[in-house]
């Protein structure tokens, strides 16, 4: 018998981890830190890709729940301080996409367990390996999805024309824009907001810049009807949250013909509430 859903708020999802280097086809190294429950329930595998700079502590109210029921891959792409890339490698949208393809197949998780977790920049290399890689799943779940990344005039103009060198120097400025612009009601969400500049402050200045410079073109706007997704696809959007365009959630759920949900702020979406839409997804659905 599956066991109840409970919540922990104090407990560290990463202290249930077992770390696994893997080794792309470019040569670059990429970390999953996996955990597995102790029993198994015959639910299918998560497999979990965050945002630009996200934290793997940032998602601790959602997987700690999940972590007995669920084999679950938290996923660290090659923007992360974690990967192991230099200047040689590729940091293209494709690119990323095809590490999730080659990091699924080195895992050999079974395509008809496979759950496609996204957040924010993560749905897009999600999106971009269903459009150019053979890539099957059994679910997909894209929160906050974006369309393209959200930089300012401003911002495209200091990740083409900065020195690498200089980058970190802006880490002031990014913190200002991210706090007092982009974040709204931020004295009401300061669990975002600390969230946001801790994520700052671990971005290497060379790979985020070289990150934002091959993504600064890119969008999905013009390819969502080219992309098919042939599974179950849920997206989930934040109202009170300005770095994810509620809008472009919208517009991506009906171009994609996916299931649709609404939090009233971002600390819900990953926290306790995003766990308990997952149970109620894949364990009320097999009771």
């Amino acid at each position: 018998m599956i066991p109840s859903f409970k919540i922990n708020g104090e407990d560290s999802y990463k202290n249930y981890t077992k770390e696994q280097t893997l080794r792309m086809s470019d040569g670059a190294t990429l970390k999953v830190l996996s955990s597995y429950p102790s029993k198994d329930y015959d639910l299918p595998a998560l497999f979990v890709v965050p945002g630009i700079g996200s934290h793997i502590s940032y998602w601790d109210d959602m997987l700690v729940p999940l972590k007995d029921l669920f084999p679950i891959y938290y996923f660290e792409s090659r923007e992360k301080m974690s990967s192991g890339v230099d200047k040689r490698h590729s940091f293209e949208p494709d690119r990323f996409a095809a590490d999730i393809y080659e990091s699924v197949n080195s895992l050999k998780i079974k395509e008809e367990k496979l759950v496609l977790f996204g957040s924010s920049v993560g749905c897009m290399s999600i999106l971009e390996a269903y459009k150019n890689h053979p890539i099957q799943a059994h679910s997909t779940i894209l929160n906050e999805p974006v369309m393209k990344l959200n930089l300012p005039s401003y911002g495209q103009i200091i990740t083409k024309f900065i020195p690498e060198a200089f980058v970190n120097s802006f880490k002031p400025f990014l913190k200002w824009y991210v706090t007092r612009i982009m974040v709204k009601n931020p004295a009401k969400n300061k669990k975002l907001v600390q969230r946001y500049l801790h994520t700052i402050d671990n971005l290497e200045g060379w790979k985020l810049k070289n990150f934002a410079c091959r993504f600064r073109k890119y969008t999905l706007r013009y390819q969502l009807k080219k992309i098919k997704i042939n599974n179950s696809c849920s997206l989930i959007g934040s109202k009170l949250d300005a770095l994810h365009d509620i809008e472009q959630t919208e517009e991506m759920s009906k171009a994609l013909g996916a299931e649709y949900t609404v939090f009233e702020q971002n600390q819900k979406t990953r926290g306790s509430n995003l766990a308990q839409l997952i149970y109620d997804k894949f364990v009320e659905k097999s009771i």
